[in-house]
């Protein structure tokens, strides 16, 4: 079992209460004494938080969200307590996701299905020496440029909303195997495996309409 660890403050930004509530119970459980926790569902609510005179050690961030996305809440973040640490919490199996968080200066990175275990050893090094669980330093990697065309955003926001190949065809006046053509170079640029994980690397990296 790992040996407790002691923080003064934690805060949970997710906009899903029951994830909330599991992380802040494995959190709870897993320093000693127990820290102060405070939750907030939207980057907009926690800023609000840090504005009222909370100073965690540690925000721990989802990446989609409400509004303001993680990408885009970690400076601000910083901004409004400079002593935090963030860590950007995400589902989505992405490398490049990992790579934008640290370009974007977050402290650590932990995809949501990690074990309780491995969360509580990222908290714990980062709150002892500063660095991740697995101790590499933070370094800028660079990126394939994304160089999506005006139609291919056409399609994505179409397909933000559900839509399916056929459905953006008609929208679009186009062919519905030149949609699936469409559909295969966002996949490429944007290295994704799904409409979905696409549609959410756009949303995050603000390539869609609101």
């Amino acid at each position: 079992m790992d040996n407790p660890i002691s923080s003064d403050s934690l805060l949970i930004i997710d906009d899903h209460s029951i994830f909330r509530a599991g992380l802040r119970l494995t959190l709870s459980e897993g320093i000693q004494p127990s820290p102060t926790i405070k939750e907030a569902g939207t980057i907009a609510e926690a800023l609000d938080v840090l504005r009222g005179g909370f100073e965690p050690d540690l925000i721990l961030t989802d990446l989609l969200m409400p509004g303001i996305s993680g990408f885009d809440g970690i400076k601000m973040l910083k901004q409004a307590c400079s002593k935090s640490k963030v860590i950007l919490m995400t589902a989505l199996a992405d490398r490049q996701i990992e790579h934008e968080s640290m370009l974007r200066q977050a402290d650590g990175f932990i995809n949501k299905t990690a074990l309780p275990s491995e969360l509580t050893n990222m908290v714990r090094n980062l709150i002892q020496t500063g660095q991740p669980a697995d101790g590499h330093e933070k370094q800028v990697h660079s990126f394939k440029p994304m160089r999506l065309t005006s139609r291919q955003i056409e399609v994505l926001n179409l397909l933000a909303h559900g839509d399916s190949n056929k459905v953006v065809a008609r929208k679009l006046n186009l062919s519905e195997n030149t949609i699936r053509v469409h559909v295969s170079a966002i996949l490429e640029q944007l290295d994704c495996d799904s409409r979905y994980e696409a549609v959410e690397r756009a949303r995050s990296e603000g390539l869609l309409r609101k």
